[in-house]
């Protein structure tokens, strides 16, 4: 009984989060628009299960990525809006790992696409 409500606690969290993000904050919602719009392109363009998987998990990961993005950057601007050194690295890392999920989307499409 007790794993069931702690189950449903955690989802009303993560819709909270979703909703937050769409709400909130336009670079999540742009990564979803993205990943809508090539989600049925990597069905259909993805020769075996295996490489659908593929597409669809590295596109997955961008607004996985703007996600925690946004919830760093929240955390950072709680703590101080004044300007820290530390602050901004952390920021600039958390930037970096979304790029880099763009990057790796863009590197493995292409891979699969064009051979």
């Amino acid at each position: 009984m007790f794993y069931i409500k702690g189950l449903i606690k955690a989802c009303t969290y993560s819709l909270d989060g979703l909703k937050e993000g769409f709400q909130n904050h336009k670079h999540f919602r742009l990564a979803i628009a993205l990943t809508l719009v090539l989600s049925p392109v990597a069905i259909f363009i993805g020769d075996n299960q295996t490489d659908r998987a593929f597409l669809l998990f590295v596109l997955l990961l961008i607004p996985i990525f703007e996600l925690v993005n946004s919830a760093l950057e929240i955390t950072i601007n709680r703590i101080g809006l004044e300007q820290n050194p530390l602050s901004k690295k952390a920021k600039d890392l958390a930037s970096a790992a979304v790029s880099l999920s763009i990057v790796n989307a863009a590197v493995v499409w292409s891979l699969l696409i064009f051979g």
